[in-house]
């Protein structure tokens, strides 16, 4: 009995041809939509804040979009879909150098650009900005609550990621009263001048261990400082491991810090709210404590 081979040399052609319609059907489709969309309409700045108390602060700030849809937004370019101004973001560089041109193009002093499921807000305007830092104060003191947050600190019980509320108020009175009061601060000075005179005595070994053309990296010296600092007062050593003769940190000091500034760096890199509606900062700029 003979047996019927089909071809199949046609297979990965037709898949090819498939992907590359699919391509230009979705092309067409995000093009007609932010083609169709209407954009945001460019209100006076001489319009209270108020109007916008829903998603604005301080410098920058981050909306939710159940809080921007009930309260209206300020001008802005018109998003793509899913992704927002995301594009625009990474083909302008420096960002903020973007934000400042679009908006003195559109002659506003708030806008609105969204980046992904987020609304960042930034503000020009002096008299806004203490609008928003000082009458609207009680809206925009809270820092976001996402799971690196919550992770970070083991549930927000650290007063610098907690949410303001009455657990956050109670941390920040034991804090002024206890840890950074002027009679502590007296207290601890010998540690920080020792820590300084380390400091010193460590960049004279960088600059003088490499010849007169030998640099010293101002962001590796100070990053390391400040740890040795806080390990001086938390826990009264300077290394975890063994002393560098030198002065300068160990292998262990290094990664230590290397993780607390990465860490840092990811903490608000997607401050989508999780829990609380409303608004929420996104930068340490866009976040202030009372």
């Amino acid at each position: 009995m003979g047996e019927t081979v089909l071809g199949t040399s046609s297979l990965p052609y037709s898949a090819a041809l498939l992907q590359a319609l699919l391509l230009v059907v979705v092309t067409f489709i995000i093009y007609l939509a932010v083609r169709l969309r209407p954009g945001r309409a460019i209100t006076s700045t001489t319009t209270k804040v108020e109007q916008y108390h829903g998603c604005a602060a301080g410098a920058v700030a981050a909306c939710s979009p159940a809080a921007s849809a009930a309260a209206p937004l300020p001008p802005g370019p018109v998003p793509w879909p899913v992704v927002g101004n995301v594009p625009e973001m990474m083909l302008n560089k420096p960002t903020f150098r973007w934000i400042h041109l679009m908006m003195k193009e559109m002659g506003t002093d708030i806008a609105c650009v969204r980046l992904g499921a987020v609304h960042v807000v930034p503000i020009t305007c002096p008299r806004i900005a203490r609008e928003v830092l000082k009458k609207q104060d009680a809206n925009f003191v809270s820092r976001p609550l996402t799971f690196a947050s919550k992770t970070f600190s083991g549930g927000y019980r650290s007063a610098v990621l907690s949410p303001s509320g009455d657990q956050w108020k109670k941390m920040r009175r034991v804090l002024t009263s206890e840890i950074i009061c002027p009679s502590r601060h007296k207290w601890l000075h010998d540690k920080r001048a020792d820590e300084a005179d380390n400091l010193t005595r460590y960049v004279y070994n960088l600059a003088t261990a490499g010849g007169s053309s030998s640099g010293v990296d101002v962001r590796h010296v100070t990053r390391h400082y400040c740890g040795n600092v806080i390990r001086r007062l938390a826990f009264n050593r300077r290394y975890f491991g063994e002393p560098q003769p030198d002065g300068g940190p160990g292998p262990l000091e290094v990664q230590h810090m290397d993780a607390v500034f990465t860490s840092l760096g990811v903490l608000y890199a997607s401050a989508s709210p999780t829990t609380s509606p409303g608004c929420s900062a996104s930068t340490s700029k866009a976040t202030r404590r009372p």
